[in-house]
This record gives C-alpha cells, sequence and structure tokens, in this order.
C-alpha cells in the first residue's frame, strides 16, 4: 500500500474542511427533521425547481451516501495503485502520479461533501434565498469538480514519458 509521504498544509486543511462538512451533513438532518413537513423536495430540474418528492425520512438517504462516499474516498485515495492513470506508470513517474492522483481526490472529496451538504440543505428548507443560492452554489461545484478533474489530468499527461 502507498501511503502520502507528506502532505501539504493546503492538503491538510481541505481534509479538515471535508471533515466539517460531513460533520454537517450528518447534523442538518437530525437538527432540521422535527420542522420538516411529512413529504420533502428530493430531486429538482435544472432551474432549482422541486420535481420529485419523499417521505421526510428519505433525507437520511442523502447523509447515508455522504458517509459511504467519504469513506470509500478516503479509502481510495490513500491507495493510488488502484488509479486509472491516462498515462503508463513507470518507476520514474510513479510517485509523482501518486501524488497528483491524490491530491486530486482530496480537493475533489471536499467539493462532493459540499454538493451533499447543499442538497440536505435544499431537502431541509430555511428559506427560498438560500434555496435560490444554494442552486447556484450546487452548479458552481460541479463546475469545479469539472475545472479541477481537467487541471489535475492535464498535468498527470505532462509526466508522461
Amino acid at each position: 500500500m502507498y501511503v502520502l509521504k507528506k502532505q501539504s498544509v493546503a492538503d491538510i486543511i481541505i481534509e479538515i474542511l471535508s471533515a466539517i462538512a460531513l460533520l454537517l451533513i450528518i447534523v442538518v438532518p437530525i437538527v432540521s427533521y422535527s420542522i420538516l413537513s411529512a413529504e420533502i423536495p428530493l430531486h429538482y430540474d435544472i432551474y432549482g425547481e422541486a420535481d420529485g418528492y419523499g417521505d421526510k425520512s428519505t433525507i437520511f438517504i442523502i447523509t447515508t451516501l455522504a458517509i459511504i462516499t467519504y469513506i470509500a474516498i478516503s479509502v481510495l485515495q490513500r491507495k493510488p495503485q488502484m488509479y486509472n492513470f491516462p498515462v503508463a506508470v513507470k518507476d520514474d513517474n510513479r510517485e509523482q502520479l501518486y501524488i497528483l492522483g491524490a491530491k486530486m481526490l482530496i480537493r475533489i472529496k471536499l467539493l462532493i461533501m459540499a454538493l451533499f451538504l447543499s442538497a440536505n440543505i435544499k431537502s431541509a428548507p430555511i428559506s427560498e434565498k438560500a434555496n435560490s443560492a444554494i442552486t447556484w452554489i450546487f452548479y458552481s461545484i460541479i463546475a469545479l469538480i469539472a475545472i479541477i478533474s481537467v487541471y489535475y489530468i492535464g498535468k498527470i499527461y505532462t509526466l508522461k514519458r
């Protein structure tokens, strides 16, 4: 098993933020459960309007999926030998590829946790103003995931030898 030898301060801060986001993902449904209506929005169209509803207990499905995803990404980021790199992994580029792959996953994990948190908050509506802001935050996070992926994959291609 490969272990990232030294995480940067930025990586450590991102890991802490991911854990805080996960904690909020767990707390939001617990705190808001008693004030939720019997039916909550679960799916939204491209404009952020609810178009699918479910029982209020389904808010815990989002939480459960977030916990599973957090654990899976945390385990995977520590096993870069399992990654499917777009370039051949050789002795002279292995370390750099593994570092780039782990860094990419650390950042994507934070963004995915932010997506789950925004979904939980949107399903436990606080206010209409918050809901419209969360819709734009949600789409911005998706764009950031794409940008980070393209950035790191580009850096990985520079290691092709």
